[in-house]
């Protein structure tokens, strides 16, 4: 036999059945939930090891034919039951196998607060279960793109609100196999969620829309070698002109007050920068330095003396950022066909302790902008 013919979408696995009347939880008794299952291999006796409310089987799982999360069981009394499916040891499963996993769906819990708009705020203390689920399977959220938003609700006439719990996780294994892909939040059309469409893209195709190789220039003119393209992008990303504006602000009379200064000013705190830290969603773009903000999250116990004392140092003038601020930046096309630098949209990829520092001087900031900005 060869690799080809191997039924690799197939795989063997205890599954546990839920929710099953007394009266009908035997081994005999399977015929109905053989057929909702499909292919059932060996199916236990629930009564040998004490009754434990379900019913063990172990069954075929492919992954071209998923199986179902529950079915309904009918029962002589003409009154049907729900049945609920679940794996066990699921995550025994899922470490010892070499397993392509991908989740997908509403999961009815937010873990950042930026994935909630209206109704009550975001609390950071509360039991966040979807984060440790993630945590212990090793999965990470693949983002998305359209609306912010994938369910809505109307509580009130004037209180409408709306969050992010339809979403997509995946394992390394899964993005190893497919690094190239896109969820895309479509309209939520008969529904106050929105569906997910999961787009996959060939990795040698991908690879060959990311490289820039030709541009046009302002007269009309081709640049169509490397160092051409390069100088291109680095006489449109650097910083030229006037610098000093001591003469002209001269003429503008502050609007700042000492309460002001004193709170932009203050010691930073522990609790500040930790605050700061954990406002940053964990599963953005990573930074310069390899390390992805859900690393400092699950690590935070670790490694907060180190960067509280680093950040302090930072606002105490006692150090700079210049060796964390490097900046890596991606290029989002706006356009189909690309020709020209300035259709080019770049993100900032920045590291993610500096990142710290500037939340921080936001949060700050914040309170006092509308006093400091005219309308004007």
């Amino acid at each position: 036999m060869v690799i080809e013919e191997l039924p690799l979408h197939k795989v063997a696995y205890w599954i546990q059945a839920h929710r099953i009347p007394l009266n009908l939880l035997t081994a005999g008794n399977t015929l109905e939930i053989r057929e909702k299952l499909g292919e059932v291999k060996e199916v236990e006796d629930p009564w040998e090891k004490g009754s434990r409310g379900f019913l063990g089987m172990r069954v075929m799982i492919d992954s071209n034919n998923p199986v179902p999360q529950g079915f309904w069981l009918p029962r002589a009394e003409g009154q049907d039951t729900w049945v609920e499916i679940k794996f066990e040891q699921l995550l025994d499963f899922c470490f010892n196998c070499v397993i392509l996993l991908m989740f997908t769906g509403d999961f009815k819990e937010i873990i950042w607060e930026f994935e909630k708009k209206g109704g009550r705020a975001f609390n950071h203390k509360d039991r966040r279960y979807l984060q440790d689920f993630m945590n212990q399977m090793q999965l990470m959220d693949i983002g998305f793109q359209g609306q912010a938003y994938a369910w809505r609700w109307r509580k009130a006439e004037e209180v409408l609100i709306q969050e992010r719990l339809d979403k997509g996780l995946i394992n390394s294994s899964w993005q190893e196999a497919w690094p190239c892909f896109a969820a895309i939040h479509l309209p939520d059309v008969g529904s106050n969620h929105c569906r997910i469409l999961i787009l996959i893209e060939g990795r040698q195709e991908k690879v060959r829309r990311n490289r820039v190789s030709t541009t046009k220039g302002v007269n009309g003119v081709w640049r169509e070698n490397d160092s051409q393209v390069r100088k291109a992008f680095k006489d449109l990303f650097s910083a030229g002109g006037r610098r000093n504006w001591r003469d002209v602000l001269a003429f503008i009379s502050p609007v700042n007050t000492k309460q002001m200064n004193d709170s932009l000013c203050n010691l930073v705190s522990n609790e500040e920068i930790k605050e700061a830290a954990f406002q940053l969603g964990a599963n953005k773009a990573p930074s310069p330095d390899e390390f992805s903000r859900i690393f400092y999250h699950n690590y935070w116990e670790t490694i907060k003396e180190d960067l509280c004392k680093m950040v302090k140092d930072f606002f105490q003038g006692e150090s700079s950022v210049h060796c964390l601020n490097v900046t890596e930046i991606a290029l989002i096309p706006k356009v189909p066909n690309l020709e020209i630098i300035t259709q080019f949209r770049p993100m900032a990829l920045c590291n993610f302790t500096y990142k710290i520092i500037s939340k921080i001087l936001t949060n700050r900031l914040k309170p006092i902008l509308a006093e400091i900005i005219s309308a004007q």
